[in-house]
């Protein structure tokens, strides 16, 4: 449910997604970002013969409670009446920012040097007049100075202020039996999760895309350190030969390999004074761009409210790892959220973006590999020889063998220091086995006339046909069998 405010801040009129005799919401999207600290959310209501409408005009206000169960407060800022081919009867799309945003947009921030200082004094410098003011703040250190010149903004100067103190921060409301009695600020070097969520393939990856880029890389470098007395920056030619650039010849054959010279690019450092620290600076940051580099863009499905995933909890600025084995090479990376869309009418819609991607090192031994494929033809073939049903009982007590079969030898391939080549022959026996037992199941439900369609995982299945199969998974485990009779799925019980 949200709440919509007039101009005076006073509630007029509630909205939920589903009220038989009320007004609801829907096309709904509540975006946070970490950078810039974007909040916004926009909705849609419907036009109809009453005097709701009324409310939803520019400079009302919306209250919501985010994930946190944090009250955030939006500025309706482009109310729009729409008539298009999405809807039968017109409707008001609404989009509104989070107030704080406006309210430091419209607050001047007079010229002011701070020095040797903590971030809460500064902060509360220019909120003064704003309405705001500073509620929970995490030490994140002194810096040396934060000087405010030429009249900003109180928006420009709150990015100038986190850049200083590499912070981020929150800005939301605190209500009492139904008024806005308070407006606060929260600063915390980092916001969001670190729980070792892991977004997979069939658990959390809706897309991947995986982009080489190549255009930047460098195969030589110029350091360029402190100003001298002369006004010319430091160099690394006295140290290097007469050089004043590093370079790397390996990269440069493989990623240059027609062209004259190296592919060459400037840095620099006004801290470093010394030309040997100079030098050694250079290389390592050489490093850091002598190789193309990924660029991935995931579209990550949010499993919180589903059950089953409840702790698969994702908010802006949560770390999370990326897994793909399905990619060639696969993905594995660690990664930040960087922005949040929520839909409250439809959880299903939410979607973040992540970035600050890592590449994580994945290689797995090769007989590792093979024993969990051998596990997953085993798997598979019970899978099938359940479905079929009594006449694949011999098939699924194969199955069942393999699978034990398979176990055992990943159990081995754990030693498989002191016996590897005893846990490769078993490897190979399970696989043997568990494919002998998956065709026998596959001829098994063929002679039950299996024509129905199979269904794992913990998302209901969409059309399905009666006397089709679902096999309710949690975190991969099968936990309850059900099968589509008239319209419904109705729970059965299988024989192990």
């Amino acid at each position: 449910m949200i709440l919509i405010l007039d101009q005076e801040k006073n509630v007029v009129r509630s909205v939920s997604v589903e009220s038989p005799q009320g007004m609801v919401f829907y096309n709904d999207t509540h975006t946070e970002k970490v950078v810039d600290f974007d909040s916004t959310f926009e909705f849609d209501v419907p036009i109809d013969d009453s005097d709701d409408s009324k409310y939803f005009q520019a400079g009302n206000y919306v209250l919501l409670q985010d994930l946190d169960d944090d009250s955030i407060l939006f500025k309706m800022t482009e109310p729009q009446d729409v008539r298009d081919d999405s809807s039968s009867t017109p409707y008001k799309h609404i989009f509104a920012e989070n107030v704080f945003i406006y309210d430091l947009n419209n607050v001047i921030v007079r010229d002011r040097t701070f020095t040797d200082t903590t971030i809460e004094p500064v902060l509360n410098y220019i909120l003064a007049g704003s309405g705001w003011a500073v509620d929970d703040v995490e030490n994140v250190g002194l810096v040396d100075g934060v000087e405010f010149s030429g009249y900003t903004t109180a928006q420009e100067a709150l990015h100038q202020v986190c850049e200083a103190f590499d912070c981020e921060v929150k800005f939301y409301v605190k209500t009492y039996q139904g008024r806005i009695v308070d407006y606060r600020c929260k600063v915390a070097a980092e916001f969001g999760e670190n729980e070792g969520v892991r977004i997979e393939n069939g658990t959390g990856i809706k897309g991947i895309t995986r982009k080489q880029v190549i255009t930047d890389v460098k195969t030589a470098l110029i350091p360029l350190g402190a100003t001298q007395d002369d006004g010319n920056p430091l160099t690394i030619s006295s140290v290097n030969n007469g050089l004043d650039y590093v370079f790397d010849d390996d990269a440069n054959d493989l990623y240059n390999p027609s062209g004259n010279g190296y592919l060459m690019t400037v840095a620099t450092n006004e801290k470093i004074t010394n030309a040997n620290a100079l030098k050694d600076w250079g290389k390592a940051e050489l490093k850091k761009i002598n190789s193309p580099k990924y660029q991935y863009e995931v579209d990550v499905l949010m499993l919180e409210q589903v059950y089953g995933f409840e702790a698969h909890r994702i908010r802006k600025g949560s770390h999370v790892r990326v897994v793909d084995h399905e990619m060639n090479p696969p993905v594995t990376v660690d990664a930040r959220v960087i922005e949040l869309n929520i839909s409250y009418s439809d959880m299903a819609k939410s979607t973040c973006v992540i970035g600050d991607f890592i590449e994580v090192n994945s290689a797995t031994p090769a007989i590792i590999n093979q024993l969990r494929q051998n596990q997953q033809v085993a798997t598979d073939a019970k899978k099938t020889a359940v479905i079929a049903g009594g006449d694949a009982a011999e098939a699924s007590q194969k199955a069942d063998a393999a699978s034990q079969d398979a176990t055992d030898a990943k159990q081995k391939a754990d030693n498989a220091k002191q016996s590897a080549d005893q846990a490769q022959e078993t490897a190979n026996q399970a696989n043997n086995a568990a494919n002998q037992a998956n065709t026998a199941a596959q001829n098994a439900l063929t002679s039950a006339n299996g024509k129905n369609k199979n269904y794992y995982g913990i998302m209901v299945p969409v059309d399905p046909q009666e006397g089709d199969r679902w096999f309710k998974s949690v975190n991969g485990e099968e936990v309850q069998t059900f099968i589509y009779s008239s319209e419904s799925w109705t729970p059965i019980k299988l024989s192990p």
